[in-house]
């Protein structure tokens, strides 16, 4: 009777313990859940190691004048290989952008970070002193990535770098501590960044020399000898890279209101609208995410509405209906997820096809720009796609 009285107490108390291991781990589940304004919103740039190269600005400029946090958000396109996810959550984004609002820290945020202890670490590759012996082949092949900091003439795993590159390190770390956070975290992640982040410097110097208003940074269409009619346009042009965006920098946030700038100026000639205009415009509506992950997808839904342009939404598993609308020059935003252009969620301007390539235009990178692309290959890194017309 007694042994019967103890299993019956030890049933019961198992049961006790299992039910409330169940209870905390729901706990813990809801409690790490993504914030509900991560739905539907892509940034530009990775800055992790394992990114791929972003031409800097001395190779844009020679060549056309490198959301979010490019995480996707996955609430309504949880699961990208169904055909059910291409139907918005419309009302769940408005709210999404009703929340974001005003709430604009930028301001706040960028004093933290100029107040806040560097934390900017040599680079090793730099503090070689202009040659650098790397052991791992996974480094080995992320430094043949990095073609203006590297020169590509090495012998076995020996690299010499670009005196000037070299040049512009050994100047920055001089004065490293006048860096912001993100732009020190840019350079040790991303040693190809160092153009860029030599010329903040003069950036803060002389701001009247980056001024996106200015005549010789408005295009011109009566004279520019583009590839197609939409304007090129990179993330890291230092007249708008620095720009706050996302809880970082147009640079490495930015690609949502770049690409929109290209979109949008093309269509209406409009040739006022930078994206340093998209970015205020985006700002402005709700379509900037206040938590770091870049820009809802609204911007091109909704946002291109202000300016006269009508949206839609293309399923990425029917590539005849994106073929169609190239062909019938509509322009083709692309949310792609794809290892030659970032890691993470990235936005990309499809504007020619020729049989099943196209032609299209990523801020990122020049080179990229400057190449034909499989559509059928790059519909299998994309998540979203959007045509347009007037």
């Amino acid at each position: 009777m007694k042994s019967s009285i103890s299993q019956q107490k030890i049933i019961r108390y198992s049961a006790i313990i299992i039910i409330v291991a169940i209870l905390i781990g729901l706990v813990m589940h809801f409690a790490n859940i993504t914030d509900p304004i991560v739905a539907n919103i892509v940034g530009s740039v990775d800055v992790s190691n394992n990114n791929s190269s972003a031409d800097i600005e001395d190779k844009v400029a020679a060549d056309s004048d490198p959301d979010s946090d490019d995480d996707i958000g996955s609430d309504t396109y949880s699961n990208p290989d169904s055909d059910s996810n291409f139907d918005v959550d419309s009302k769940k984004t408005k709210s999404d952008n009703s929340d974001l609002a005003g709430t604009d820290n930028s301001e706040e945020k960028n004093k933290i970070e100029f107040e806040s202890e560097p934390i900017i670490d040599p680079v090793p590759y730099f503090e070689s002193g202009g040659q650098y012996k790397a052991t791992d082949p996974e480094e080995i092949e992320l430094l043949k990535q990095y073609p203006d900091v590297v020169d590509m003439e090495f012998s076995g795993d020996t690299y010499k770098f670009n005196p000037l590159e070299q040049w512009r390190y050994d100047k920055i770390m001089e004065k490293h501590d006048k860096l912001p956070l993100n732009l020190q975290e840019l350079l040790v992640n991303r040693p190809q960044s160092v153009h860029f982040v030599y010329k903040y410097f003069d950036y803060l110097e002389n701001p009247q020399n980056y001024d996106p208003d200015a005549k010789s940074n408005i295009i011109d269409f009566s004279k520019v000898k583009s590839k197609s009619k939409y304007p090129y346009y990179s993330n890291w042009d230092s007249t708008w890279g620095y720009l706050d965006y996302s809880m970082g920098i147009l640079a490495t946030s930015g690609c949502g209101p770049v690409n929109f700038a290209m979109l949008v100026s093309g269509m209406n000639q409009d040739e006022t609208m930078t994206p340093a205009k998209a970015r205020e415009f985006a700002r402005k509506n709700g379509y900037e995410a206040m938590n770091g992950k870049g820009t809802l997808w609204d911007l091109f839904t909704k946002g291109v509405n202000d300016f006269g342009i009508k949206s839609e939404i293309l399923n990425v598993h029917r590539p005849d209906l994106i073929k169609q609308a190239l062909h019938d020059g509509k322009p083709v935003i692309l949310l792609i997820n794809h290892p030659d252009f970032t890691n993470v969620g990235h936005f990309i301007l499809l504007h020619d096809i020729e049989g099943d390539m196209v032609k299209l235009q990523d801020s990122n990178s020049i080179s990229n720009t400057n190449k034909m692309w499989d559509l059928m290959e790059l519909l299998q890194h994309s998540v979203n796609a959007w045509s347009f017309y007037k």
